[in-house]
């Protein structure tokens, strides 16, 4: 692929898994989803999903608080959104030949910015370790209930496959297929990860949307990552390094001397000099005691305008590449490794503070309970489930718990069983872990209240 090629229809492909509805402001049908009218309802629907809402009641880092300033999932997606956009505003920059797709480019890297976090459990990555400690236990009590594909599959829980089965398969957003593969950061089922050596937690997509790769595979024969895949990874990178920065030190948890080391290893890898920041040292000491949050918007928007420039330029040098293959090593870059200085700082100052260790305490605590409570339910044989769920008797307390599922939950197990109701167990779980994973923060604290009550 060139960018002198029909690069439109490589990126951004129109054509959907499902047929889609006319839309109802369309005075022709044919004209639903055409050009970047299909992008626009892709973003639209994304926007107005219930998942996204839920967002701004999961943790980023730091603990929800109705007076904090600190990020939740949903105020970092939209952050992310945005450098990713600028990032192709970057692009179009260094290489006019991408300038006619200016809009699709931005719409489509957004939206899969927008959506790359909606997969997450609550309590963030710590909760992703906690939901596979459970399914992991799970599987290997199973015995032959599950094939060894199913196991894998189940082992391999992560946000980012989570959030593609929530837009495909729970919410049926029906995105088009070149929206669906940006948001894939990696286009493998577990399966497929373990033939080829790599770990399972990177599994971009669960074997219930396998569908989708199918699909991909015959439009883009070789299956190579979604190079708008690439660029909202790179977003994503530089908005959370820099949120972390600036919530950590909102808590109060980077001193003044620490912050002027940090810029001090930032200069020495960009190249830059203190005084870009302060006219002398002293300057610059009394800056970071003083008034942080300057010296922190200051850093923002030099270190920000440096990556994106940067990765604009080595896109552009390698575009055949990095439009082949889904990807560019952009690892020499020096805002590259200014980030890395960024999260190496922020793993010893920001996210080994007790509060932070202390939420995710919480969180375990929480979602443990929930996993084994739901989780009961997957010891029934199907027939004794089937019966709970159609209101037939069975035990009191499941029956109250399957109607605490959620029905758009419950519609996407009863459609996957329909299909193929050999692996009713292995859809059985999905059924409990999209249920808990879907959960907020709040939400999960409330359930587990609820249920432990005078337990």
């Amino acid at each position: 692929m060139s960018v002198d090629s029909d690069l439109g229809s490589q990126l951004f492909c129109p054509l959907r898994l499902r047929a889609e509805s006319p839309h109802p402001f369309m005075i022709s049908a044919s004209l639903s989803d055409d050009g970047d009218f299909g992008l626009e309802r892709d973003h639209l629907k994304t926007v107005l999903t219930a998942p996204m809402r839920r967002l701004q009641q999961k943790t980023q880092v730091f603990p929800l608080d109705v007076t904090s300033s600190a990020r939740s999932r949903l105020t970092h997606s939209l952050e992310t959104a945005e450098y990713a956009r600028l990032l192709t505003v970057f692009l179009i920059r260094e290489d006019a030949r991408f300038a006619c797709y200016e809009k699709q480019l931005g719409l489509c890297v957004s939206t899969a910015a927008m959506l790359h976090d909606l997969g997450n459990p609550p309590f963030g990555h710590f909760g992703e370790a906690v939901i596979r400690g459970f399914l992991n236990d799970l599987c290997n009590s199973c015995g032959e209930g599950l094939t060894d594909e199913e196991k894998l599959d189940l082992r391999a829980f992560n946000g980012n496959a989570q959030g593609l089965r929530i837009v495909h398969t729970i919410q049926r957003l029906n995105l088009s297929l070149g929206q669906l593969a940006a948001m894939i950061k990696v286009p493998l089922t577990a399966p497929e990860l373990r033939r080829s050596g790599l770990a399972l937690e990177k599994a971009g997509v669960f074997l219930t949307e396998g569908e989708i790769l199918a699909r991909l595979e015959e439009v883009w024969p070789g299956r190579a990552r979604h190079p708008l895949s690439f660029v909202m990874e790179l977003a994503d990178d530089l908005a959370y390094s820099l949120a972390d920065l600036e919530d950590g030190t909102d808590k109060g948890l980077i001193e003044s001397v620490d912050l002027f080391s940090l810029l001090e290893q930032l200069c020495e890898v960009l190249g830059l000099k203190l005084t870009d920041f302060a006219p002398n040292r002293q300057d610059l000491l009394q800056s970071c005691a003083q008034r942080k949050s300057a010296v922190l918007q200051q850093l923002r928007e030099l270190l920000s305008n440096l990556y994106l420039q940067q990765c604009a330029r080595k896109l552009s040098q390698c575009q055949q590449q990095w439009l082949e293959q889904g990807s560019v090593d952009l690892s020499a870059l020096e805002a590259i490794q200014a980030v890395k200085v960024l999260k190496r700082f922020e793993n010893s100052r920001v996210y080994a503070d007790r509060e932070v260790e202390g939420l995710e305490l919480t969180g375990a605590s929480y979602l443990r309970y929930l996993l084994t409570a739901y989780g009961s339910l997957t010891k029934l044989n199907s027939r004794d489930f089937a019966k709970l769920l159609a209101g037939e008797g069975g035990d009191p307390y499941f029956r109250r718990l399957c109607h605490r599922i959620s029905r758009r939950h419950l519609a996407a197990y009863q459609k996957a069983v329909s299909l193929n109701p050999a692996h009713e167990l292995y859809y059985r779980i999905r059924l409990c872990v999209d249920y808990i994973s879907g959960m907020t923060d709040t939400y999960a604290g409330a359930e587990y209240r609820l249920l432990s009550a005078g337990s």
